[in-house]
């Protein structure tokens, strides 16, 4: 295919999906969590989320101690309900301190009556479909019970009497099979994860290159999640959020490199691009450093030399899927840590939870990947390198997209 061609749908699917970025940002996968400790007259909540939702949330308006749209936003969307009536939150929330990233806030609730409990949340919902929240319970009689609120699944019922915790559907959370089911879930729905999957399986042309390819990524990921899940490492969330960003970017970039023939201009504008959002790092500080920002241009500018060298740059995508895959193993670990399990209870979540990241990823990519191939001998060669071309456009647009918002978000 000619690099003109190539160039240009580059251009234009970049275009097309920069001009679509809420969509874009609405079905990444995002995380929140609550904690509450029941008393007989109600409960003491604390709410944590990212700062990038957050920032969604206030919408760029002032956020002051009289006028705290996060504090009263998670308030308003996490209900505490008792014998069937509402209970009353009391007084404004207040802010919590918390790690870098995140943001929290805490309040108390008052209940008019006894009888059950119920903990409803509908956190990022319905903007968001894809955001789980993560809830903790401290009963009255010292118990803790976990559990975990999706779309499907919104609401808690708490029943001490029953001396048990239990809700409408199944207990989310609260054993192995069902954290295999979160793990599965969390990489179907994070929409970053499958776009670096795509860039990266775009243009293998075998089963042995997906095979290869997928087992550096998978075996990254468990590294990577094992690490930072068992608190070995807690690296800034957001910070790892804008690396997933760059990946995607920069595998993306690499096929179009190799799509429009190895043509340097493309390796030096992405690391050009990256240079540029150092300094404007520098003037506007945000998740990552300007230094870091130059780190990530040198290591653009060596990836293109080595693909440049290489007689087979397919052979450097395991090396790419490696590398990208212990930062997504990163990303992957926020579901987990955040909830701060027990040890005995946390390396069988991470264990499930692993397991089903895996078997998402292998069966997306063997359902998806001989299908793109079927489709393309189909239309034809010239017809399938510029449908590859616009793809990889596309999926840097997005990459691109996260990069720059998460960077300097």
């Amino acid at each position: 295919m000619s690099a003109p061609r190539t160039t240009g749908a580059l251009a234009f699917a970049a275009v097309a999906v920069v001009l679509l970025e809420g969509p874009a940002r609405a079905h990444v996968k995002s995380i929140s969590y609550s904690s509450w400790r029941m008393d007989p007259r109600g409960a003491q909540v604390e709410a944590r989320m990212s700062a990038l939702d957050a920032s969604a949330i206030a919408e760029g308006a002032p956020d002051t101690a009289s006028s705290d749209r996060i504090g009263a936003y998670l308030a308003r969307r996490l209900q505490l309900y008792s014998g069937g009536a509402s209970c009353t939150v009391v007084g404004a929330p207040g802010r919590t301190p918390t790690a870098d990233g995140w943001v929290a806030r805490s309040w108390r609730i008052d209940c008019p009556e006894p009888g059950p409990r119920e903990i409803r949340a509908s956190v990022l919902r319905p903007e968001n479909p894809a955001h789980l929240h993560f809830a903790r319970a401290t009963l009255a009689d010292g118990r803790v019970e976990e559990r975990i609120l999706g779309e499907n699944d919104s609401s808690w019922l708490l029943d001490p009497q029953a001396g048990e915790a239990k809700s409408a559907g199944a207990a989310i959370g609260t054993s192995f099979a069902s954290w295999v089911s979160i793990g599965a879930d969390h990489l179907v729905t994070g929409l970053d994860h499958l776009a670096f999957l795509a860039a990266l399986l775009l243009l293998a042309r075998s089963m042995a290159e997906v095979a290869t390819t997928l087992a550096a990524y998978a075996l990254a990921t468990s590294i990577g999640l094992a690490v930072a899940g068992l608190g070995l490492l807690a690296p800034a969330g957001t910070a790892v959020g804008a690396l997933i960003g760059f990946s995607v970017a920069l595998a993306a970039a690499e096929d179009s490199f190799v799509l429009a023939g190895g043509r340097s201009s493309i390796a030096h504008a992405a690391a050009l691009f990256v240079v540029a959002l150092a300094f404007a790092a520098d003037r506007r500080p945000g998740t990552l450093a300007p230094l870091a920002l130059g780190g990530l241009a040198l290591f653009t500018l060596c990836r293109f030399g080595l693909l440049r060298a290489s007689e087979s740059p397919a052979r450097l995508r395991a090396l790419l899927a490696f590398a990208a895959g212990l930062v997504h193993g990163l990303g992957f670990a926020s579901a987990v840590a955040g909830l701060v399990l027990p040890r005995e209870r946390l390396v069988p979540a991470l264990l499930g939870f692993n397991l089903g990241i895996e078997a998402a990823l292998f069966a997306a990519a063997a359902i998806a990947w001989p299908l793109f191939r079927l489709v393309g001998r189909l239309l034809g060669e010239p017809t399938e390198r510029t449908l590859e071309a616009t793809l990889a456009g596309a999926l840097a647009g997005l990459g691109t997209f996260w990069f720059v918002t998460r960077a300097l978000g």
